[in-house]
């Protein structure tokens, strides 16, 4: 109904001004007049499909989108409110006014337009640097020549479709292969779980070095014998290193990625508070790895040490969803691969192990693997999903509202992803 008001004023406005403003046609004898009105055509450029759904979930995961269009008011309005998108269309002669001024209220104006209309080349390349001073980060979507200027200027330029223009394709980033929005949002799917599995990985990268470090060093200003010889440490590092951290970097994503707000681009990869909790852990394994070394010498703390750096990978996980075949895989070939080392005569003797592997030995192996897992389920640990910290108390009721009342459109990103503050501004 809208649409078709939308339409019907503008021609009746269209058809007003003919009336009111009569033309001379030559061939009708210079007489005023000479148009006798026989009919009544509107077009109409429907919107993309899944284009409303797109912005409806760029709006859920902290993404706001504004309008740059040379068409009229009414049309940016129209299309406006056929996306949903809330807030004030302002004309392009405004533009530069509203640019110019630098207080309060036309920062705050600006963050509630929904629809620039009747826009120049310059004057998308003035609003685009606007809106990055104002801290926003920018993305720039077009397809056109007039679009190039503004896909150069943003923080991220994106050509939409095959069909874009040759000049449009050069000055943008990223080139979509086709016209879908949606696109957009599996993109910034992925870097969010990037930049989660990052995290994760960092974390027990940190903690478990820490760990090492401070076993080796702490035994040297002792002045007691050194917890490993150096092929037991490289061993340790190999196996620790990769196998656990490349399955904690590999995590498939969950679908509540796009609920959330971007992280500020200004944020450190690990923030203050997940440090803290990084060094407490690899304090805590080091004081493991002494005790072991007290009680059972360097065959034990080999045994315990490695299986609690293998162990603590389970700590550092999205807590939030079970762990999935590909990350039990990984560390389960670490921990064969270790019980090899331990308990197979030639690499016992490549590694320095006296003899036989003892119970002792396998005991602490197993201890190892299984006390930090152990200690996290029981509440300890708070564990770094994203940028801060979610405990176990709050993700699950979020789970289980999800589970009880799942909409279309996080079903759809649960399809997309299981295979696999400062606001995003989408301009398009």
């Amino acid at each position: 109904r809208h649409r078709v008001e939308d339409v019907l004023v503008f021609v009746l406005e269209a058809t007003l001004d003919l009336v009111a403003h009569p033309r001379s046609d030559s061939r009708a004898g210079g007489r005023s007049g000479g148009y006798r009105l026989i009919g009544l055509a509107g077009l109409c450029d429907p919107l993309r499909a899944g284009a409303a759904e797109a912005i409806r979930d760029a709006a859920r995961a902290g993404v706001r989108t504004v309008i740059l269009t040379g068409d009229q008011a009414r049309t940016a309005q129209a299309v406006a409110r056929q996306l949903g998108l809330p807030g004030e269309i302002i004309d392009g002669a405004d533009v530069a006014a509203l640019l110019a001024r630098n207080g309060a209220t036309a920062r705050a104006r600006l963050h509630g337009v929904a629809a620039f209309s009747r826009v120049t080349p310059s004057d998308k390349v003035a609003i685009v640097r606007a809106l990055r001073a104002q801290g926003e980060i920018v993305a720039m979507a077009g397809d056109g020549i007039n679009d190039a200027p503004a896909l150069k200027a943003a923080d991220v330029g994106i050509a939409i479709g095959v069909h874009a223009s040759d000049l449009a394709r050069q000055a943008a980033d990223v080139l979509l292969e086709n016209e879908d929005l949606r696109s957009i949002l599996t993109a910034i799917g992925e870097g969010r779980i990037v930049q989660d599995n990052l995290r994760r990985a960092v974390r027990y990268l940190l903690a478990t070095n820490l760990a090492e470090v401070t076993l080796v060093g702490g035994a040297a200003l002792l002045g007691r014998r050194d917890p490993f010889t150096p092929l037991q440490l490289l061993w340790i590092n190999l196996l620790s290193d990769t196998l656990p951290a490349l399955a904690l970097a590999l995590e498939p994503a969950r679908p509540e990625v796009l609920d959330r707000a971007p992280a500020p681009p200004q944020a450190p990869l690990l923030d203050p508070r997940a440090r803290g909790t990084a060094t407490r852990d690899g304090l805590a394994l080091a004081a493991l790895g002494g005790g072991a070394l007290a009680i059972g010498g360097r065959p034990l703390v080999f045994s315990a040490f490695c299986g609690a750096e293998l162990g603590y990978a389970l700590t550092c996980r999205d807590p939030g969803a079970p762990p999935d075949t590909g990350f039990l895989l990984l560390l389960g070939s670490g921990a064969a691969l270790h019980l090899a080392a331990i308990t197979l005569p030639p690499l016992r003797a490549l590694l320095g192990l006296p003899g036989r592997v003892t119970a002792l030995e396998l005991g602490g192996f197993a201890a190892g693997l299984g006390l930090p897992a152990v200690v996290a389920w029981l509440g300890r640990d708070e564990l770094i999903v994203r940028q801060g910290a979610m405990t176990r108390s709050d993700a699950a009721p979020k789970r289980q509202l999800r589970t009880r009342n799942p909409s279309a459109a996080v079903a759809d990103r649960r399809a997309r992803f299981s295979a696999g503050g400062t606001r995003l501004t989408e301009v398009t």
